[in-house]
């Protein structure tokens, strides 16, 4: 089986809402399996609610826009760097759970999906 033959395996299984949402870890990757989705005639959001996480640019400037969840990134980074400088110099114990706020941001490709 080659990879198209393979790729199109899946697509019936959005069309028949046996998979009716898709979410990924980040925006960038999720909006690559709409791109595939959207090209083989799957409809999102009616046949698939699609859901990211990071909140990129991109995808809000996607047909349809995409729905994520929006974390704070850059506060994200900017924490890490601290901890792994004090981590470098001994002023710091690795710590077992760092917590961030994040919030979902609703937008088309899960329009009228709960």
């Amino acid at each position: 089986m080659n990879k198209d033959e393979k790729d199109e395996t899946y697509f019936p299984d959005f069309r028949n809402q046996r998979y009716p949402a898709l979410f990924t870890t980040n925006d960038m990757l999720v909006l690559g399996a709409m791109k595939l989705l959207l090209d083989r005639g799957v409809q999102i959001p009616q046949e698939v609610a699609v859901l990211g996480y990071d909140d990129v640019e991109l995808g809000r400037m996607y047909s349809p826009s995409l729905s994520t969840v929006s974390v704070d990134t850059a506060g994200i980074g900017r924490d890490a760097v601290e901890l792994l400088d004090k981590l470098i110099r001994g002023e710091a114990d690795l710590p077992k759970l760092v917590e961030y706020e994040s919030h979902v941001v609703k937008r088309q490709s899960t329009e009228g999906r709960e």
